[in-house]
């Protein structure tokens, strides 16, 4: 070659290095290279000149690419790997931000973990046939990367592999692969489909986390392990189904859960409005609800003991969570960036302490028991409790009704039991004949906010002694 040689020297026991001057580093002899570090003193030879790399040759013979050996080649744009390597090392092309291709032997049964790791201009990489695994941040932050085909040689997927590959718009995952790592594909915001294969036992925590493309997955029958927040930050996700076949996991409308429905594992990101946790579980794992800014309302049964660690993590438009169990306990940061929520429970118990120490407001609910209950206008509900209070609760203005059993109030058939009425601040009228013929009720607390009494609201109550009127002023400019 009569190009101008910039630098040059030995990389392995039978290995030498030429660093022309036009850019290309060529790699030649025979044997494995040497391993390096990112220490400065023990780093690759061409280090100093990393900057001026623009084309890597490695030649026929060379049997392994070192550890470290091309870390921070900034300007380094495409490689040919020669078909007699066999391994590429650990962190070997991290950080060669302006690598484009690389042409990789077909012989390679080893990637090394942060192997492409920040190779930010990567595009497309074809996974040897011959590689079992694929290591942790091995394609970490590849932020071109638009598609991976993985052989079917490959077993496990590691921690953080293509995380943050936020280009990634479809994997394919072959039958032989038995395990997800943790975070594998966190952070692929583009990926909008993903087939799980059977065949994959474990899946590892927040594998695929913040795959904000995702609508829906299906866990196959052969997963036996789900790690916590595997779906955490999926605002698009709205179901999560699993094989009918699977014995460890099961779908309930979308939601997953352990086989038994003893714990949330999962409450998809993409759904809204209000979700009753039903009775019998007894544990909500953590980031179970992770970022469901659709949610608005939870309720929690007594059958559960254990809140995991922020579980409701980033839920922006939950305002409402009813706590019934009394001992449950709190995992760190339950309702972190949840800034508008009000607990709801009962005094004394766990639910107020953690509000409390928590600076969450909290509203003891009422331990008396519910006779019946339902609702009485488009924002309002009532309960009527054992001991003969109705209480009318939320925000608006209550139905009219008539005196007909076709349309009387919904309380009707109870009318008799109630002995007292409380009108709670937030509603705004009381409709016609509401609390007639109610011959037990003998007293009415009615909030400030009520406008409005309609005709006959109170016919009948022959028994009624004591009316009480939050504001008297207020109470003035009542329309009747």
């Amino acid at each position: 070659d009569e190009r101008e040689i910039l630098a040059e020297g030995t990389c392995g026991d039978n290995l030498t290095w030429i660093l022309y001057k036009d850019g290309e580093l060529v790699i030649s002899g025979t044997g494995a290279m040497k391993d390096y570090t990112n220490n400065i003193l023990n780093c690759a030879p061409w280090y100093s000149n990393r900057t001026k790399i623009t084309k890597l040759t490695i030649g026929e013979g060379v049997t392994s690419v070192g550890t470290y050996a091309f870390l921070d080649c900034s300007n380094l744009v495409n490689a040919a790997i020669s078909d007699s390597v066999t391994s590429i090392g650990d962190h070997a092309f991290n950080s060669c931000r302006a690598m484009t291709t690389v042409k990789m032997s077909g012989n390679v049964t080893n990637i090394g973990k942060f192997a492409f790791a920040y190779c930010s201009v990567l595009t497309g990489i074809d996974i040897p046939a011959g590689v079992t695994s694929i290591g942790e941040y091995t394609f970490v932050s590849c932020r071109s990367l638009t598609s991976v085909t993985i052989p079917d040689s490959v077993t496990s997927i590691g921690e953080w592999a293509f995380a943050s590959c936020i280009s990634l718009t479809s994997v394919t995952i072959p039958n032989s692969v038995t395990s997800i790592g943790g975070s594998a594909f966190d952070g692929c915001k583009m990926l909008t489909e993903v087939l799980i294969p059977n065949g994959v036992k474990t899946i590892g925590e927040w594998a695929f986390g913040g795959c904000i493309g995702l609508t829906s997955v299906t866990i196959p029958e052969s997963v036996t392990s789900i790690g916590t927040g595997i779906f955490g930050d999926c605002t698009g996700l709205t179901c999560v189904e699993v094989s009918e076949n699977n014995n460890d996991y099961i779908s309930v409308d979308g939601v997953l859960f352990n086989k038994s429905k003893t714990s949330l594992i999962c409450y998809p990101g993409g759904k809204s409005g209000e979700y009753a946790i039903s009775d019998g579980v007894t544990s909500i794992i953590d980031y179970a609800f992770c970022a469901c800014s659709g949610l608005t309302s939870v309720t929690i049964p007594e059958s559960v003991t254990s809140i995991g660690e922020r579980a409701f993590y980033g839920c922006s438009s939950l305002t409402s969570v009813t706590i019934l169990s009394k001992t449950a306990t709190f995992g760190s940061d339950v309702f972190y960036n949840c800034n508008n929520v009000t607990i709801y429970g009962y005094a004394g118990s766990t639910a107020e302490t953690y509000a409390k120490n928590n600076n969450i407001p909290f509203v003891a609910l009422d331990e008396r028991e519910i006779l019946a209950e339902g609702t009485c206008g488009d924002n309002l509900t009532w309960i009527l409790y054992k001991d003969g209070e109705l209480v009318i609760s939320g925000t608006g203005a209550m139905y009219d009704y008539t005196n007909n059993n076709s349309n009387c109030a919904p309380w009707y058939s109870n009318r008799t039991k109630i002995t007292k009425l409380t009108i709670g601040e937030g509603v705004t009228g009381i409709g016609k004949y509401a609390f007639a013929d109610c011959s037990s009720l003998t007293s009415a607390s009615i909030a400030e906010s009520v406008t409005r009494i309609c005709g006959w609201a109170f016919y009948g109550c022959n028994a009624l002694k004591s009316v009480y009127i939050v504001d008297f002023e207020a109470w003035l400019n009542i329309v009747f």
